[in-house]
Order: structure tokens, then C-alpha cells, then sequence
């Protein structure tokens, strides 16, 4: 878990502002409307709007981020509504300073969809997300995401990571096809490792340290697949603990199992498995308070220089 935070000064704002615009540019789209997304795309909105020649604008209010890494359950529009009228045939450049989980935008774009003759995003800052897959035929894992991973859309990655094989096809994306990471690893724990992590929480379905019970096949051939991707996380937790990472495992207990069955693919007992899996988490969580990561109640935000990760979509 890093403290670490980036600090976005006016000469970000206006060289990330200027790249942008160069970028939407190179693409051939030219916007007729720009929608900002306030507060944090409202200064990006006026100076892509100068930049790009664009005067029409407008402006749509969306609360989510309540604070650092908190926030509503659902990003919520809130009032006044823009009323997009007589633009079905404008092309619409949608404009905020940050994407992080991607719901704000998502929202924002959904709600143009239709209004609209075509609608992109654009954002100064997108910050890193890691999905796992497989690679079909080599069967590497690729971290989409990082630098060293092909360029692939959030929607990609995640159909890929959950393609699991006999279930679902892989996912193409470029030349190469992806099917669930899986199959190499079900915690892929060990790709924290190097990442100079203070606290790494790793929640694993598909191992317990129950005993096993029932003497069906299935019964035999779970407990078997739970021993060996146990083993598989105990290797990698005792590689991120070589590195100094304080590690908090949570897994299914007895009782989770229970709910749970042999057939993880079922939905019949979602619904049980999430209610017993919030009382199993609070009750592992308050028996094992000495044993849990200690955290400082604050941390020193340490000023990043590497340049900021931009985008145009």
C-alpha cells in the first residue's frame, strides 16, 4: 500500500491540456460540443475548448469521490440536468481531470448515448489498473495495464481475465487471444512482488484453510484443486514477506464452504455466499486485530516525478 500521491501543478494542467488536444486532433475528431464533467474537468474542458476552436459547451455535475480512495457506492448526477437538444448530429468530447475506476465517465457516456451522433472521453490523469489473463497459446500471463503489456480497453482485459476455458472463448486482443489468469495462478500474489508494497490484502476464493469434509468425487476433487492452489499461495505470500510486505490472507472458512458447494460457476447461491462471506470477514477481521498490518493513521504524501499517464479516448 503506497502513501505516495501525485500533485498536479497549472503547468500539468495546461502541458497535459495542450498534449490532449494534440492527440485529439491526430485522431481526425473534431468536436463540436464539449462536456465537462465538474469540478475536476471544468478548467480541462475551457482549455481544450480554446485549443480545439470550440465555443459550444456544457457542463454536468457528478458526485462519486467523497475523498482520497472514498466513495459512493454509485456515481449520482445531480441537478441541474444539461438538456442536450438539437444535437443528434454533434460529435461531443467529454472532459474530466482523472479516471479511475471509469464509472464517472460510463455514467457520463451512457447518458449522451443516443443525444449525440458520436461521444469520446478525454482525461488528464487515468490512474493504473492491473487485470491478469492468459495467453492462449503461450500460456504467459499478461498483466493488462502495465507498461509491458499489449494496449488493451478496461472491458477487454476484464472479458478476458474472466474466460475461463470450457466456460467461455478466449478474448482477442491484438493479434493474441486470452483466457483466464486463472489457470497459472488463482491469487497471482506473487505479481505484487518488486512493487514495494507496505500491506498487500489478498482475498482468495480458491483456497481454504478448512478441513475438508464429504466423501463424493466432488467433494475429493475440490479439496484436492483447494490443496494445490493453497500451496501455489503459500509460495507467493512467502515471497512478498521476503520483501519486507506485511500480508493479510483471507479465505473461505468452513462454513463459507459450506454455502459455497463444489460448483463455483453457479449463481443459484449468490446471494447466501456474499451474506456469509460479509460475517465470515468481520469475524475473522475482529479475531485476528493483533495479527492485522499496523497502519499509521496518516501518511506523508511524497510528491511523484515521473510524468503523468495521459489519454485520449
Amino acid at each position: 500500500m503506497s502513501s505516495e500521491r501525485e500533485v498536479m501543478t497549472w503547468d500539468d494542467l495546461g502541458a497535459g491540456a495542450r498534449e490532449l488536444a494534440e492527440r485529439i486532433h491526430a485522431d481526425a475528431y473534431e468536436p463540436d460540443v464539449i462536456l465537462a464533467i465538474a469540478r475536476g474537468g471544468l478548467l480541462l474542458a475551457g482549455a481544450l475548448g480554446y485549443a480545439l476552436g470550440v465555443k459550444n459547451t456544457y457542463t454536468m455535475n457528478v458526485e462519486f469521490y467523497t475523498g482520497p480512495d472514498e466513495r459512493l457506492p454509485a456515481p449520482i448526477v445531480l441537478p441541474p440536468v444539461p438538456a442536450l437538444v438539437d444535437l443528434t448530429e454533434a460529435r461531443l468530447l467529454i472532459a474530466d481531470d482523472v479516471a479511475d475506476t471509469g464509472r464517472t465517465l460510463a455514467l457520463v457516456k451512457d447518458f449522451c448515448d443516443g443525444k449525440v451522433a458520436e461521444a469520446r472521453t478525454a482525461v488528464l490523469y487515468e490512474k493504473p489498473h492491473s487485470v491478469v489473463a492468459c495467453d492462449y497459446v503461450s500460456g504467459k500471463r499478461t498483466v493488462f495495464g502495465r507498461a509491458d503489456a499489449p494496449p488493451a480497453h478496461i472491458r477487454d482485459a476484464v472479458a478476458a481475465s474472466c474466460a475461463i476455458p470450457a466456460f467461455y472463448h478466449p478474448v482477442r486482443i491484438g493479434r493474441r487471444r486470452y483466457v483466464d489468469g486463472g489457470i497459472c495462478s488463482v491469487s497471482n500474489a506473487d505479481l505484487l512482488c518488486g512493487r514495494g508494497l507496505d500491506v498487500a490484502v489478498v482475498l482468495n476464493p480458491m483456497t481454504s484453510l478448512a478441513q475438508a469434509t464429504g466423501g463424493s468425487p466432488a467433494d475429493r476433487f475440490s479439496a484436492v484443486v483447494r490443496a494445490a492452489s493453497g500451496r501455489r499461495l503459500g509460495r507467493e505470500l512467502r515471497k512478498l514477506r521476503e520483501e519486507g510486505t506485511e500480508v493479510l490472507c483471507l479465505q473461505p472458512t468452513e462454513a463459507d464452504l459450506a454455502v459455497m458447494g463444489n460448483n463455483l460457476m453457479s449463481s443459484a447461491r449468490r446471494i447466501e455466499v456474499l451474506e456469509q462471506a460479509q460475517i465470515s470477514t468481520a469475524r475473522e477481521l475482529r479475531a485476528g486485530r493483533g495479527r492485522l498490518p499496523k497502519l499509521g493513521r496518516t501518511t506523508k504524501r511524497r510528491r511523484v516525478t515521473a510524468a503523468p499517464q495521459r489519454k485520449a479516448a
